[in-house]
């Protein structure tokens, strides 16, 4: 079995960005429910009491890690990672993120995966 490796801070803070990059390019496509996009803000603003818009990212991605686990679930695939309260990231950098986000939802596919390979670290031919 090979060993635990436990998230940092940093890590999380980068799967949440990423996350919503992601989860607002498919709101933006019509693949998923508008929550950050269209009326979903209203939404939010009208229902969400004290909640903060960190809140809202933690709800979506978990909701997303239900239907798709590889990509939202990380507990699901990387032993060690922290519990769902990890996520709370500050909302005023959350809501960056998500301004981020709305941003670059209509990028092309491929310039899209470059920006997440390059948020993440990861390097592409």
């Amino acid at each position: 079995m090979p060993p635990t490796i436990a998230a940092q801070p940093t890590d999380v803070a980068l799967f949440t960005q990423a996350s919503l990059r992601a989860l607002i390019r498919a709101e933006v496509a019509g693949r998923v429910p508008p929550r950050f996009t269209d009326n979903g803000p209203d939404v939010w603003a009208a229902f969400r009491n004290e909640l903060t818009a960190t809140d809202l990212a933690v709800l979506m991605i978990q909701d997303a890690g239900v239907s798709m686990p590889v990509p939202f679930a990380p507990g699901q695939w990387w032993p060690g990672w922290p519990e769902w309260e990890a996520l709370h990231q500050s909302p005023v950098e959350v809501q960056a993120w998500m301004a981020d986000a709305l941003g670059l939802a209509e990028q092309p596919r491929d310039a899209y995966l470059r920006g997440q390979a390059e948020l993440l670290g990861i390097e592409l031919p």
